[in-house]
Order: C-alpha cells, then structure tokens, then sequence
C-alpha cells in the first residue's frame, strides 16, 4: 500500500509539475510584447487543465510534508528482512528534485524543508547517496538557481545526521570532471559552469572542514581554462582563509599540546594566500578582479596577516595599470578597503610613522644587553670570577628595568627612582623573563611601525597613479579614482591634497556621473565632512590658496555648482564662517585673502553673499 501510495503521488506531482510549466509558458508567450491575438485566444481556452484548476502550489507542501515524514518512519521494521528497495526509494528522491527545480516551490518554506529532508534522509539514513549525488549533479548543471539550494540541503543534511558524506560526495563528483570538459562546457554552456563554480564557493561558506578536506580535489581546477570555475575557486580559497577550519590559531579552550596538530593547517593557510596572490596575475580580467575581490572581504574580515598587508597593496596598486577597466575598479575597492579597515591608525601621515620607528628602534637599542668582553684569565682570579659576573648581570637586569620603568612612568619622582634601584639590588628569578617579555614587545612594535611606514608610503605612491586615472577615457576609472583620493585625505595620505586639487578639474566633463562626483567629493571632504563651519571655511580658504590657475577655475565652477544646489546657502553657517575669516585681524594676509577668493566664487552665482558685507570688503580693498 505504501509503495503504490508513494507511486501515485510521484506520479501526481510529476503531471502536475508539468502542467504547471506548461501553463507559466502560455503566459509568458501571452505577455510578451510581440504575442499575437492567436496565441491570446488560445491562451483564454485551454483544452482542458483540471490539474491546474488544482492549484498545485497549495496542494504541493502538504504532499511534500507528509512524504518527508514517511522517510523518517521505521522503514526497516516495514520492509523486514530487506531494506527498501532502491526503486521506492527513488521516488522520493524524484519528488524532492522535482521541488528543486520549480522556483515557486523554493519559495516556500515548508516544501523547500520538505525537500531538503527527502533528500538528505535518502542519501544518508537509506543508502542511496550515489543516487542522490548523481541527481542533485545533474540539476546542478541543468539550473541557474539551484547553486545556493543543493548547498544549503547538503548543510541541512550534515547537520541533522552529523554526516558530512552528501557535501563531500558532490564536491568529488564536481571535481572528478576533467578540467579539458569544463572548458568545453565554457565554450557551450558557460551557464553550467558558472553553476557549479558558485555551488562549490556557497558549500565553502556554509562548510568550510568539508570543503578544507577535499580542496585537493579542486585546485588542479585552478589551472584549468574554464575561468567562471577559476573564479569560484579562488572565492573558496577565501572562505577558507577566513574560516575557523583553516586558522592554526590556539584558542583558550585548546591546549598547547595541539600545537603541532595545528601545523598542517598553518601551513594549508600559507600556500592558499600564496595561490590568491600568483592569481593576481590570470589571464582572465574576471579571475583577476575576483581575486582582488576576496583580498577586499578577506580585509574586511580581517584576515589578511600582516606579513601579507604590504604585498597585497603592491598588488592592488599594480593592477590600477590593468588593461580592464572592471580589474582597475576592483584594484581601487580594495584600496579603500585597507584603508578602512587598517590595523595601524585612523591617520596615515608617514612622518608620523617615521618619527614614532625613530623613537622605538632607539629604545630598543638601550633595552638590548650590552656585549660581552672576554677578561682576562689572569688578572681575575678563578675564584672571585663567577661573583663577578653575577654582579655585572644583577646592575645590567636593574638597569635595564629602569629603563623600561622610565619609559612607562615619565612622572616618577627621584625617591621613586632610588627605591626601585634599591629593590633591584636583589636577584628575582622572575626579572629576566619580564624583560624578555618587554624586549619582545619593543621588537614586535618596531615591525608593526615599519609595516605601517610602508603601507603609509605605499599609498602616497597610489596618488600619482589615481591621478592619471583622473584623465581616463573610461568614466568608471575617474568615479572610481575620485572616491578613492577622497579616502586618502580623510587618511591623511601624503600627497592626497595635491590629487584632490587635481580632481578638481573633472567639473568640466563632459559626463554628467564624472561631474557629480567631483561636486560630491568637494561637498564630502570641505562641507558636510567637515566637524564644523569654521573648519569648513578654514579648509575651501586652504585649498583655494595652494591651487593654481586651472585649479582655481575648477574650485570656482564646483563653488557655483554647490551654491546653485543650495548646499551653500548665501547666508548659511559656512558663508558666515568665511566672512569671519576674511576679517579676522589675527589671521594672516595669505589666509584672508583666499577666504575673500572663496567669498567672490560664491558670489558669482549669488551676489546677496556680498551685498550684506560691502563695507567689510570696502574695508579690506583699503
């Protein structure tokens, strides 16, 4: 009774399932702008569709809830002294791929669970993992949408069996392709391929030990010339990166012992970002971009070590000379994103920098121990020489110990000094790894300020670059570049002043986004960016001062542009700012005089920005 139960409902869902496709067809053809009266009146009487008049997708999650519990039965118990035969078990194997293929269905919740439970049950309690694999493979290939669902029943069934095997069966069955088929399915069906690349990116995701312990099977794909099936990969190398699974971290629940168990991962984690960092340089410009991509989410997620900070932005700035235009903007986005997200400061002025690895290489130089001098063997005697040398490392410990004392206390007093000098005459078995400790700490601090100095110095080298980039052909590569010198000087970037000067000049393009983007950058970095009107004056007198003719043009048209806006007002907090500024008696004739050529760009557009102060500027002509 229950296979026949089982048989009639496969076989209404799969009449049904047709129907319906049937039915989404006509409509479609029926709304198409070019459909004929033809197909309209045959489309208003349809042969005959009781099926239809059914409503399949109400009746669909109840059927497809109680299928899904006939699998969670005691099976074996019916079916005694065998198992369930594999053509019973197939049907709800069929339904559930039927309910995959059916976008409607995966809207609904309870037929997509449904679904999911089917199948996982069928390949993980019942056996038929080959069978299932084989199927989820073939929709897999068949549908764009499906990526994201198989992923999530493959999550769902490891989760609910504690079995990875349905994830694992499916990553081996997509790698065992050869990669000479790949590329001829890129050829003819590059959707297939895409397919699959995204179900093994969203698998790495949502099962990142799975994917870890069969990413062997995968990356020979990586030389492959399927460059969808590339991309994804170097996504999944990504996730992996970012994931638990691959980080040979030591948390406070493990113990040190496992430190070596830890290696292997260590060591998989290192040739992954060394793979991300050759793939910079694919043949493919959507490989290339999707690389600097997954540095860009690796950034954001800080997982980018520090040993690798200052390569991945050589590579990021390497690739703003790229060919493509869709590299450039992703090489642009990750610059953003490092500087957003940067372990060192909120400011990057590399004189800072400088002057701070100046100050610590110094400190450690009188933190190190002094070097030894051999004595003599016959002016020390042989019994006095070890007491010798004991007082010589007690008055260096305690030396040393002042030293770091001096550095943390700055306000201690002389009799605070003479006790601790005192209290250091005794040897502590403890000092010599406090010191260790504080030596270390020096150390890791001089690498960590000579990593920022370069990164610092990295992104004032960009700035010649962006401004090139300014000039470019491409609309998208001068947006781009625009928001990026933005960052920069909010950054306090060397020589980020300079280029936001030179952006000035995109006023004058011909494209209207272009132009947008320089008035918003302007109203970003002087107006609604700055902390008050004071400052706001103090900086558009500042620019207006250090730009040169051409500049002073552009500043002039982008003035008129904010005022015509409304974002300047003529009598708004900022005009009021600036008018102090020119009348300022302690400021000086450099700074005036640029806030009176700010005032007289306003002015051109509005002239009541002027006319309630004429005997300030009458006072300022004397």
């Amino acid at each position: 009774a229950l296979k026949a139960y089982a048989c009639l409902v496969h076989h209404v869902a799969d009449v049904a399932d047709a129907e319906a496709r049937a039915t989404a067809g006509v409509a479609a053809a029926t709304s198409a702008p070019g459909a004929g009266k033809a197909d309209k009146k045959a489309a208003k009487k349809p042969k005959g569709a009781p099926l239809v008049e059914w409503k399949w997708e109400e009746q669909r999650e109840r059927v497809m809830h109680v299928m899904a519990g006939v699998l969670d039965a005691d099976l074996w118990n019916l079916f005694r002294p065998r198992q369930p035969s594999e053509a019973f078990l197939g049907l709800f194997t069929k339904l559930g791929c039927l309910a995959l293929e059916s976008q409607p269905a995966l809207r609904s919740k309870i037929t997509k669970n449904a679904a999911f439970s089917m199948l996982g049950a069928c390949a993980l309690k019942w056996g038929q993992l080959e069978n299932v694999t084989t199927a989820l493979v073939h929709l897999l290939n068949k549908h764009e949408h499906l990526p994201g669902p198989i992923a999530e029943c493959a999550a769902i069934a490891a989760d609910r069996f504690e079995n990875a095997r349905l994830a694992a069966a499916l990553l081996r069955e997509v790698a065992s392709v050869d990669p000479a088929e790949y590329k001829r399915q890129q050829l003819s069906d590059a959707k297939g391929v895409s397919a699959v690349g995204v179900f093994v990116a969203e698998l790495a995701q949502r099962m990142p030990k799975t994917t870890m312990t069969n990413i062997s099977l995968l990356l020979p794909h990586l030389d492959g010339e399927a460059y969808s099936l590339r991309s994804a990969l170097v996504t999944v190398l990504g996730h992996l990166i970012c994931s638990d699974a691959s980080s040979g971290s030591l948390t406070e629940e493990r113990d040190r012992s496992t430190s070596d168990a830890s290696a292997p991962l260590l060591r998989a984690k290192q040739g992954f970002l060394d793979l991300l960092v050759e793939r910079v340089h694919d043949v493919s410009a959507f490989t290339r971009a999707r690389v600097l991509q997954t540095w860009a989410s690796m950034a954001e997620k800080k997982a980018v070590p520090l040993s690798h900070w200052l390569v991945v932005a050589d590579l990021a700035i390497g690739r703003l000379g790229d060919k493509s235009a869709l590299v450039r903007k992703a090489a642009m986005h990750l610059l953003a994103v490092m500087l957003g997200f940067n372990p060192f400061a909120p400011q990057l002025p590399s004189s800072a920098f400088a002057s701070s690895l100046k100050e610590y290489e110094a400190k450690l130089a009188q933190m190190a121990p002094p070097p030894e001098t051999p004595e003599a063997p016959e002016t020390v005697p042989e019994g006095d020489e070890e007491p010798a040398r004991e007082g010589d490392t007690e008055h260096s410990d305690g030396k040393d110990e002042e030293d770091e004392k001096d550095a943390k206390e700055p306000s201690e007093t002389p009799d605070d000094k003479t006790q601790g000098a005192t209290e250091n005459e005794t040897p502590d078995p403890q000092t010599q790894p406090e010191l260790d400790g504080g030596v270390e700490a020096v150390r890791t601090m001089v690498a960590a300020l000579k990593t920022a100095l370069g990164f610092a110095v990295q992104m004032g080298g960009a700035v010649g670059v962006l401004c090139r980039l300014l000039s470019s052909s491409t609309p998208s590569d001068a947006i781009e570049a625009t928001g990026l010198l933005v960052r920069l000087r909010q950054f306090g970037v060397d020589g980020a002043d300079e280029g936001v000067r030179r952006m000035l000049g995109l006023v004058f393009s011909r494209d209207v986004a272009v132009r947008d983007a320089a008035v918003e950058a302007v109203d970003v970095l002087f107006l609604s960016g700055a902390d008050s009107p004071v400052a706001a004056a103090a900086a558009l007198a500042e620019v207006a001062s250090a730009s040169a003719l051409g500049e002073l043009a552009a500043l002039e048209e982008v003035i008129k542009l904010l005022v015509a806006d409304g974002r300047v007002p003529p009598d708004g907090a900022v005009v009021r700012a600036t008018w102090a500024l020119a009348t300022a008696r302690e400021a000086s004739d450099a700074a005036r005089a640029a806030a009176f050529t700010v005032l007289a760009m306003a002015a051109a557009t509005a002239p009541e920005v002027v006319v309630p102060h004429v005997d300030h500027a009458a006072a300022a002509l004397e």
